[in-house]
């Protein structure tokens, strides 16, 4: 099966999942955040916080699993439906811009426990900054 994606590109990749009663956050592999109002997923929308937590990563991280409700979203699905602006933030030090340390911070990780950033330098949008 051949993709769609231009030639040297890579899927975008979830590497952290954080479900709350109003929005489905999800870090990224180049760690940008998405904000995606719970209303895409009933299925979640009607979980639990215990069944919330209880997910696996689909295929390396384009896809997430949440076996106790049987939902699957796809992360170019939740980019769609993510809020208009990624917010932006900046990783580096001790610094740690907002969207990216409130996920972290409810899953109870730390910047350093993300894999590093997988993108070229001078590729990032206006949208992400990384420093560091």
């Amino acid at each position: 099966m051949k993709s769609s994606a231009p030639v040297g590109s890579e899927e975008p990749r979830a590497v952290l999942v954080n479900v709350d009663d109003d929005e489905i956050h999800v870090v990224l592999d180049d760690r940008r955040v998405l904000d995606v109002p719970i209303v895409v997923s009933e299925r979640l929308r009607s979980a639990t916080p215990t069944q919330r937590k209880n997910y696996r990563f689909i295929a390396k991280g384009i896809g997430i699993h949440w076996p106790d409700v049987d939902e699957d979203l796809s992360v170019r699905g939740l980019i769609a439906a993510a809020r208009p602006i990624l917010a932006p933030f900046v990783v580096g030090g001790s610094t740690t811009g907002h969207a990216l340390g409130t996920v972290l911070q409810l899953s109870g990780m730390t910047p350093s426990s993300l894999p590093p950033p997988r993108f070229a330098a001078g590729a990032m949008s206006d949208d992400v900054r990384k420093v560091g």
